[in-house]
């Protein structure tokens, strides 16, 4: 049989068979190269971390162990970098009279940053 004729009969197959007839002839073709690939009818294993509970025993020892802390260092006194912490704050002021009076604090930040500031 060519390959005209059976080009009719493959496009009246339903969708599953032709998924299996490409796997199929993946399959086939890698064979005839020396790479066979997977084959539809072979069991493979695959890890889960369902039930793996000395994984989650490692985790929790680990979490557990670590020490959490937020670090907040004193912001830097000398002449530059003061300069640029009122220029910051003198354009934050300038930004922030532009703002309605009625519009509050939450409702600027989620204006500015397009989230709720606040969860």
């Amino acid at each position: 049989m060519s390959l005209a004729e059976l080009f009719p009969d493959v496009k009246l197959l339903p969708r599953a068979d032709k998924l299996r007839l490409m796997q199929f002839l993946a399959v086939e073709l890698g064979q005839e190269e020396g790479a066979p690939l997977s084959s539809a009818a072979a069991e493979y294993p695959i890890w889960t971390p369902l039930n793996a509970f000395d994984a989650a025993e490692t985790l929790t020892g680990v979490l557990k162990n670590r020490k959490t802390c937020v670090r907040i260092d004193a912001p830097a006194q000398d002449a530059a970098s003061l300069a640029e912490a009122n220029r910051l704050a003198e354009l934050v002021r300038t930004e922030l009279v532009q703002w309605e009076s009625e519009t509050s604090f939450d409702e600027l930040m989620q204006m500015r940053r397009g989230r709720q500031w606040l969860l």
